[in-house]
């Protein structure tokens, strides 16, 4: 009885381990490849590996003023990781929020393959105003293929043995850096797929970003490595609401249990699921400052050609709502009160909301977009060597609100560019002050907040300013014109 007990675990311990290799190499199937273009726009046949580099290059090349090539870098085997930058001025770092689609991190679940090639068709030629106005309002960066070594396992001319792993048979999608887990979660060494994807989202610095997946139906929401009852992303209703967009977006032919199988409304706080430790979601929210969705958009891995269609036709609208939220928030650039030099890596922190890493930071054109819900919102705005500023922001879920903001250096040279002729005295100053330049110039007071307090036109020729209105304490003076500046700081007291 024991031998047999023995024998029935094996049994089904091998049932087991080939009902999941049946859901990673479903050679049951017969799927055929797109050989050139032509075939490929049918978008019922994957396509060979030549045929997606064709497809790729055939935007960037057909339509520069709009689309641009970014190789992304090689996979283990020197494929190319590919993305397509599609802007209203794709050839520049412009001042607009980034989104990042990306698909198949996991070689054999292509549904989000053939979706964002035909997203990409539809974002590049429609006329429609909407997506135009889309097209002109975001940077869109789109990758429809991540682990090609995987999805060609067999060889560039078929897809039919695509397994989930990378060449080096390892998960892409449990090797990043990990909120709980830390460096290496998986045990392994980066692998030169993580490795560029990494170094491409901290150099793009994506505002908002999803990976598509396949073997469910879902929109799981971060942290993956976390129950909600062990910890909650500070913007969990935000995810939430664009969650529910989303799937409200279905077109009319969905079937009425489409996005049901793990979640009755389709979304979930991915812990929630089951914890995953290495993602790229979670890397991608707290390490990089980035809010990432994962899109599980099929319970086929790979499904068969009969079935390619029927998923851009559920998903054609959903697939612009979550990059439209790169249009409501708060966005600005932040500056050097004194220089007007433009800020790198400020934090904006929304004070009694954010934690566990959800601050945004400023790119190096000084730019940043925080997506945001409607409301009211303390926000600091915070760089080392900086005073910090605090101001209130207000949002509305239908536009983004523009603010730009001066930070006062701590450390700013007292003179730069200092003219001989320029005297200021007394100091400390009492309820005036006297300003001798040689030529007419502009100046303002900030106080040590960088806030403006005074500004106005001198002359060339001694000049009272009335400072009886300030309140005791330093501040910084500054005289200017188009080609040179004069800092003093100043002391008032009365």
């Amino acid at each position: 009885m024991k031998n047999l007990f023995i024998s029935l675990v094996c049994l089904f311990a091998i049932m087991g381990y080939m009902n999941a290799f049946s859901q990673n190499h479903d050679n049951t199937k017969a799927i055929s490849v797109a050989t050139n273009l032509e075939d490929m726009y049918n978008w019922n046949l994957y396509p060979t590996y030549q045929t997606y580099l064709d497809f790729m290059n055939y935007y960037a090349d057909t339509y520069p003023n709009i689309c641009k090539l970014d190789t992304i870098g090689y996979t283990t085997q020197n494929r190319l990781l590919l993305a397509l930058k599609i802007s209203s001025n794709p050839n520049i770092d412009q001042n607009k929020p980034k989104f990042f689609y990306s698909s198949s991190i996991h070689g054999n679940e292509l549904t989000g393959t053939m979706v964002l090639m035909q997203f990409i068709d539809t974002l590049i030629t429609s006329t429609a105003d909407d997506i135009i106005q889309l097209r002109n309002s975001i940077q869109m960066y789109i990758c429809p293929m991540a682990n090609p070594d995987g999805t060609y396992i067999a060889g560039d001319n078929s897809v039919s043995s695509a397994v989930r792993y990378n060449a080096n048979y390892l998960d892409l999608n449990r090797n990043f850096p990990d909120p709980k887990a830390g460096a290496h979660p998986d045990g392994e060494s980066y692998q030169v797929e993580t490795l560029a994807f990494m170094e491409y989202a901290l150099r793009e610095r994506f505002h908002i970003s999803s990976n598509l997946h396949t073997g469910s139906e879902v929109y799981n929401y971060p942290f993956d490595c976390y129950r909600s009852s062990q910890k909650e992303h500070a913007d969990k209703s935000w995810f939430e609401y664009m969650g529910n967009e989303f799937v409200g977006a279905f077109s009319s032919t969905t079937p009425s249990n489409y996005f049901t199988d793990v979640s009755s409304n389709g979304i979930i706080d991915g812990g929630d699921w089951y914890t995953v430790f290495g993602g790229r979601q979670d890397w991608h929210t707290y390490f990089a400052h980035c809010r990432e969705i994962t899109l599980e958009l099929s319970m086929d891995y790979t499904p068969s050609n009969a079935k390619i269609k029927r998923y851009w036709e559920y998903l054609h609208n959903s697939m612009f709502v979550m990059p439209k939220y790169c249009l409501i928030g708060f966005e600005g650039v932040v500056k050097d009160t004194l220089t007007d030099e433009v800020l790198d890596n400020v934090m904006i922190k929304i004070n009694n909301h954010d934690r566990d890493s959800s601050e945004v930071f400023s790119n190096s054109n000084g730019y940043f977009f925080r997506p945001i819900l409607s409301g009211n919102y303390s926000v600091t705005f915070s760089k080392d060597g900086y005073y910090s500023k605090t101001i209130n922001v207000n949002t509305s879920n239908d536009m983004t609100t523009l603010q730009d903001v001066k930070l006062l250096s701590m450390t700013q040279s007292i003179e730069k560019n200092p003219k001989k002729d320029v005297k200021i005295y007394p100091m400390p100053v009492n309820s005036v002050m006297v300003v001798e330049v040689g030529e007419d110039m502009n100046y303002s007071i900030f106080d040590m907040q960088g806030q403006m307090i005074m500004n106005g036109r001198i002359h060339s020729r001694a000049n009272v300013l009335d400072v009886s209105k300030l309140d005791n304490g330093n501040y910084f003076f500054k005289i200017y014109n188009a080609k040179e500046q004069y800092n003093k700081k100043i002391l008032v007291i009365k």
